[in-house]
């Protein structure tokens, strides 16, 4: 999927809450982004989030899991 998809531009993503306990933490939040650049860009897709992120071995905090969720409310 990634392969086919346009160049995003405009990316915003609005961290709401973050909960964590050990290796594990989950961001909550909203996300817009436009697919592809101008002259070609298409319209405004907004999301709800939810990202895990595992602490690996070496240290660092990569993302497990990522949930994006149409938002038909816009983020409000």
């Amino acid at each position: 999927m990634a392969k086919t998809m346009k160049p995003l531009c405009s990316v915003s993503i609005q961290p709401l809450r973050t909960e964590g306990s050990g290796g594990l933490a989950t961001v909550y939040g909203h996300a817009t982004w436009i697919s592809g650049r101008p002259p070609e860009a298409g319209s405004i897709s907004r999301v709800r989030l939810i990202i895990v992120w595992r602490k690996e071995a070496d240290g660092q905090w990569r993302v497990a899991q990522e949930l994006l969720n149409a938002d038909p409310a816009g983020g409000k």
